[in-house]
């Protein structure tokens, strides 16, 4: 064999390796930002508020329903794409700024429901509260204070 197809082979699989690298990085990226949202979980106790369920059906799509404002001065709705499926939006507004448009997926830690990078750690009545992979909490307070199931 050729030193320049050896060198080509070589640099063939220095390539592969490197992109095993950057895919279990990735994945080290992802249990690491599981394993910091599930601490989180655990360690928020807020009095009033209902303990994190275990379960991805501790909270009913239909509870998520509605108009909010956020801690950070946002309007947030809440509403379904699909008439067949839960497929929620938050649809997060504060002129003049553009809509911010998120998706609200079903997931199987926490109260069950992550909103863009943010878990449903903790819920009442009126209030959502979600963390952030950093440790940042967005409490959403459902506008009129009108309860929902």
């Amino acid at each position: 064999m050729s030193k320049a197809s050896l060198a080509q082979r070589n640099g063939h699989a220095d390539s592969k390796k490197a992109q095993q690298k950057v895919d279990s990085g990735s994945e080290l990226d992802d249990l690491i930002r599981k394993a910091q949202l599930e601490a989180g979980v655990k360690r928020r106790e807020v009095p009033g508020l209902q303990a994190p369920a275990p379960t991805a059906t501790a909270v009913t799509p239909e509870a998520l329903f509605g108009n909010w404002t956020d801690t950070y001065g946002n309007t947030v709705c809440v509403y379904s794409m699909d008439a067949f499926n839960a497929q929620l939006v938050a649809t997060l507004s504060r002129p003049p700024r553009h809509d911010i448009n998120l998706p609200i997926y079903s997931v199987s830690m926490g109260c069950g429901w992550h909103c863009g990078d943010a878990a449903l750690v903790e819920r009442s009545d009126t209030q959502l509260m979600w963390m952030f992979p950093n440790g940042n909490v967005s409490t959403w307070t459902r506008k009129g204070g009108a309860n929902r199931p």
